[in-house]
């Protein structure tokens, strides 16, 4: 894929903290450029751990105070990410 690209619907959706890893958003790019058919989604003020379920186990200002998660509603933005990838 990182060669030749993506011929079917290719959907990515990644962190706002992600973009500041300035070598994986370019590589990231530059794949999202050979997919033609992609649809490109980064929520605002979201970490790594705002894709995963510990939102659910612990509570959001723990999981800021440690910034585990961005400063984005923890549950909100989990709901836009499964909104996203449901369909």
């Amino acid at each position: 894929a990182h060669d030749s690209g993506l011929d079917i619907p290719a959907l990515f959706v990644g962190s706002a903290q992600f973009q500041g890893f300035e070598n994986l958003n370019d590589a990231t790019k530059r794949l999202q450029a050979k997919c033609p058919k992609a649809e490109v989604h980064v929520p605002e003020k979201t970490k790594h751990q705002n894709f995963a379920d510990v939102v659910w186990w612990l509570s959001e200002k723990m999981l800021k105070r440690v910034g585990m998660i961005g400063e984005a509603d923890a549950a909100g933005a989990y709901g836009k990410i499964v909104a996203l990838t449901r369909d």
